[in-house]
């Protein structure tokens, strides 16, 4: 059985992991066979954000598509 591609969910400024659009869209999507949601808590200084999810998205890449869906 092939993995599930993989929707990473970006919150906004000042949020993290478990916050309301992150929870909303797991509950929608995770149900489904093709795709799984994560969500990780980012560190509020912006350089150290994008080493984290560079370092997330490089240990899940080569495992399954990895898709970036952000917050507004």
């Amino acid at each position: 059985m092939k993995n599930k591609d993989l929707i990473l969910y970006i919150h906004g400024w000042n949020s993290y992991k478990d916050a309301r659009k992150a929870v909303l869209l797991k509950n929608e999507i995770n149900s489904n066979k093709n795709f799984e949601v994560d969500s990780i808590t980012l560190k509020s200084h912006p350089k150290e954000a994008i080493q984290q999810l560079s370092n997330y998205i490089e240990d899940h890449k080569g495992q399954r598509k990895v898709h970036l869906i952000g917050a507004r």
